[in-house]
């Protein structure tokens, strides 16, 4: 199917959508469910919070400490989970799915670089969500992401990435926190698997494309570190009634996964908020091992193994920035810059061309949404940048894998019920990577999804 076939299947979908769709927006699931409220408390579009959801976070997912900015006839809720129905099951599902025409230039085949292209019907994710309370502030968190591989689009959940197979079963985020230590909201302390306290959101963002700069690292590199995915370890936040907000994270710094070494990794991020415009600065810190314990050799095997957790001639690498949301009525601009720096020790690939030294790299991305009212509908345009300042290997050419992302997105809610959420989607993004054909070219990669985002 051609890009234009394709516009217009996308298309009469939406005509069909739009004609047949009730027009009631009312409660998202779980969380919805329990407190009986309309998903607009907490939402813009779903999944993106608003000022009211993400306090509720904050809060540890308990609305007695927000009453103030509720209406009277909302006050008094229940939460307690002695005081809650039994039947009531605090799981929500969400997935997306829809049909994606994706193209890349300069895509290395038998016959010569060529462009490939495709397009397909599939999944761009599915997830199993609980949350809640055990008993008052203590909260917890999970989400588990089944295989996919069978019926997942290649390159993972968001289906921008690669090649390789659908979305990996794993346990994704689990945690325990314990809220308003001492009776202060300046003190909350989690622990378990989740997703550092970025700026924004990756998990919760409108669009399909990621954040680029969140999941860069420099070409050769020896971490697999990556800003945008859950980390395993303890996490000490707090807010104030002024707009303050802190959240400072110990964790091991490998990705969900057990750590390599002994050495731990540090990340803050710090924020100050007024009347809903918020500026913010936020630091990576972490150490990667060079050298391992190895156990010899077992046959069939050559070589010996890396004993895990033994890591040790640890390097540094670092990633600072800062962070900007501006709302000016239907308008938020949002924007993200960070600058990184990794040890000349973690290149060590034995094909590099030349000697090895300290790698950095800037980059960032300035996102616009535009919300119109009373369709619950979410206009987004963003653009993504990666620049490359030095790489870790001298004769690499600087801007190689430089990375431009452009993506326009709607979201549109259009229809829910107190039990399931449909959000139609229609999603374009445009990348372009510096010199990563197989003769150097530039590699050029153009997404289009249209299809649903559910949750029940």
């Amino acid at each position: 199917m051609k890009l234009k076939n394709f516009i217009l299947a996308i298309f009469v979908l939406m005509v069909a959508w739009e004609w047949g769709a009730p027009k009631n927006v009312m409660a998202i699931p779980a969380f919805a469910r329990k407190y009986d409220m309309d998903c607009n408390h907490c939402h813009t579009v779903m999944p993106q919070l608003n000022h009211f959801g993400a306090r509720f976070r904050d809060s540890g997912f308990q609305i007695s400490y927000l009453e103030q900015d509720l209406k009277e006839d909302e006050r008094g809720k229940k939460e307690d989970p002695e005081d809650i129905h039994p039947a009531f099951w605090p799981v929500s599902i969400r997935g997306s799915l829809g049909l994606r025409y994706k193209a890349q230039s300069n895509q290395n085949t038998t016959t010569g670089a060529q462009t490939v292209d495709s397009t397909s019907f599939g999944l761009n994710g599915f997830e199993l969500i609980g949350g809640g309370i055990f008993v008052k502030d203590l909260s917890y968190y999970f989400m588990v992401t089944p295989n996919l591989g069978n019926i997942g689009f290649s390159g993972g959940g968001g289906g921008h990435g690669g090649g390789g197979a659908g979305q990996l079963g794993e346990l994704t985020f689990w945690w325990v926190r314990a809220d308003y230590l001492f009776g202060s909201s300046l003190l909350n302390v989690k622990a378990g698997a989740d997703e550092l306290d970025l700026p924004f959101s990756s998990h919760r963002s409108l669009t399909l494309a990621p954040y680029d700069i969140y999941h860069y690292t420099p070409m050769g590199h020896e971490t697999d570190f990556k800003l945008g995915e859950p980390q395993l370890g303890v996490e000490v936040a707090g807010f104030t009634d002024f707009g303050f907000r802190y959240a400072l994270s110990v964790v091991n710094g490998t990705n969900n996964e057990p750590d390599n070494n002994k050495a731990k990794d540090l990340y803050a991020h710090l924020t100050q908020t007024v009347s809903n415009q918020r500026i913010g600065v936020f630091g990576y810190f972490g150490k990667e091992p060079t050298l391992y314990l190895q156990s010899p050799p077992v046959p069939p095997a050559t070589g010996a193994a890396n004993i895990p957790g033994t890591g040790f001639e640890d390097k540094p690498f670092s990633k600072i920035g800062a962070d900007l949301s501006l709302e000016l009525g239907d308008f938020r601009l949002m924007a993200v810059y960070l600058r990184g720096k990794e040890d000349k020790e973690l290149f060590k690939d034995a094909f590099m061309a030349g000697t090895a030294q300290d790698a950095s790299y800037q980059g960032g991305f300035i996102e616009l949404q535009y919300q119109i009212n009373p369709l619950q509908m979410r206009l987004i345009g963003r653009a993504d940048r990666v620049k490359n300042l030095d790489q870790g290997d001298s004769m690499m050419m600087e801007d190689t894998n430089d990375m431009s992302r452009y993506t326009l997105a709607v979201r549109w809610n259009t229809v829910s019920t107190n039990r399931v959420s449909f959000v139609p989607i229609v999603e374009f993004s445009d990348l372009k990577q510096v010199k990563m054909g197989p003769g150097g070219e530039d590699v050029k990669e153009t997404v289009l999804f249209g299809g649903v985002e559910i949750a029940f």
